[in-house]
């Protein structure tokens, strides 16, 4: 087998193109993330949802794949068990985890880092991760993978690479970013980090799109789901990237004792 040559990606360099936005919570979006080129080797060997299975041992002992939209994922450190090339795919994981300090000192020139502890912006102090990621189809309109809520504390950054396929028609699998209604209560959020949609008015809809992506800083304004899909053949893709500290360590992003820390909150 023919190996392709692996991709150098610059994270940085993409992110410094991206469209900021600091209401009501820190994100990026970015379209077009990937050049023409990046895009054709991605396509070729991102794994389907069997591959994933497959490569996976805790799931290799049960194969039945689920087909009301599913969501298979494989982390960066599992890809050696993929049976196929892994030049490409291994490139991006090592590319995002060896720029690790290079994208904590660009979050750091934002506003909202001034009223978090700077240890958080230490390498030393974070591990790099992500997966590749494939849905089922949706056998049954309607259904969301994730409704409204806030990422883990210890998580810094996430980021979602949407690479849907170009043949794929089927409308829904979008981001929801949502703000607050004026007068919730103040610990909105269920100790699973759950938001009642009642307390949520939807700010803007980022499509499931190909070669889109949006960034965002954890953060107890960072209320997102994912919206309902419609029926459809075509398996959904992304890449899902973080930065995070340690979960049992003493540095966290936000107190969920206390969701609403509006020293994070954007200036005005």
């Amino acid at each position: 087998m023919e190996k392709d040559n692996p991709l150098d990606i610059n994270f940085v360099s993409k992110l410094n193109k991206s469209k900021y936005y600091s209401s009501p919570f820190p994100h990026w979006v970015i379209k077009n993330f990937f050049s023409y080129e990046e895009l054709e080797k991605i396509d070729k060997h991102f794994p389907t949802c069997q591959e994933i299975i497959n490569a996976v041992p805790i799931r290799k002992k049960n194969k039945v794949i689920k087909t009301q939209n599913s969501s298979y994922p494989i982390d960066f450190d599992e890809l050696e068990n993929l049976n196929k090339d892994l030049s490409v795919l291994g490139s991006i994981a090592n590319c995002w985890i060896s720029q690790k300090q290079e994208v904590l000192d660009f979050l750091k020139k934002f506003d909202f880092a001034i009223n978090l502890d700077q240890l958080i912006f230490d390498g030393n102090n974070v591990e790099s991760r992500g997966d590749f990621r494939a849905a089922t189809p949706a056998e049954i309109s309607g259904t969301t993978q994730l409704g409204p809520h806030l990422d883990k504390n210890f998580e810094i950054l996430a980021g979602l690479i949407y690479l849907r396929k170009k043949e794929d028609n089927t409308v829904g699998g979008d981001l929801d970013l949502y703000k607050l209604k004026e007068n919730v209560p103040q610990k909105y959020a269920s100790n699973r980090l759950r938001v009642p949609v009642r307390y949520l008015d939807k700010l803007k809809t980022i499509e499931y799109g190909n070669n889109s992506a949006v960034f965002f800083v954890s953060h107890p304004l960072a209320i997102h789901g994912v919206t309902p899909r419609a029926v459809g053949i075509y398996e959904r893709r992304l890449i899902n990237f973080s930065l995070e500290l340690d979960s049992a360590g003493s540095l966290k992003m936000y107190d969920t004792n206390k969701i609403i820390d509006y020293s994070l909150a954007p200036k005005k």
